[in-house]
């Protein structure tokens, strides 16, 4: 890490909203130098990743996509400011795999369900309802 990115890093952790998987430095390092080119970058990535989604190409593994996006919004918001526009996908997200039997266990979506939770007040009224339509309880 060169001295220019350990200063930022320094000026901004306290910023920086922790993930319980933790960061990758490279996309924090990117997330809190915004530069022009790297703004034209995210941008072409977050577009990418959206029409993954809306062309649902993987028909293999539907949920692949949303949860690579999940993940890159994740990683590419470090301080948590941009929370309505995680909570608002998650709900997408979670609404679009909710009758597919195969993906109530799945780590991801579970991961998914988790992660709401965090962003309401009351985690225990997520719970129940995952406890309730069995997601996540094997």
């Amino acid at each position: 890490m060169s001295a220019a990115n350990e200063m930022s890093w320094e000026v901004c952790k306290e910023n920086v909203q922790p993930l319980r998987t933790g960061r990758n430095v490279s996309y924090l390092n990117a997330g809190l130098q915004i530069s022009e080119e790297t703004s034209q970058n995210l941008m072409m990535e977050k577009k990418k990743l959206e029409e993954e989604i809306l062309s649902e190409a993987n028909k293999q593994d539907p949920i692949d996509p949303w949860d690579r996006y999940f993940k890159w919004i994740q990683q590419h918001n470090p301080n948590g400011k941009d929370g309505k526009s995680l909570e608002n996908f998650l709900q997408k997200y979670i609404i679009k795999f909710r009758d597919f039997e195969r993906y109530k266990n799945d780590p991801r979506y579970v991961d998914a369900w988790l992660t709401m939770s965090q962003l309401h007040d009351d985690a225990l009224v997520t719970f129940a309802y995952m406890h309730s339509n069995h997601i996540g309880v094997t």
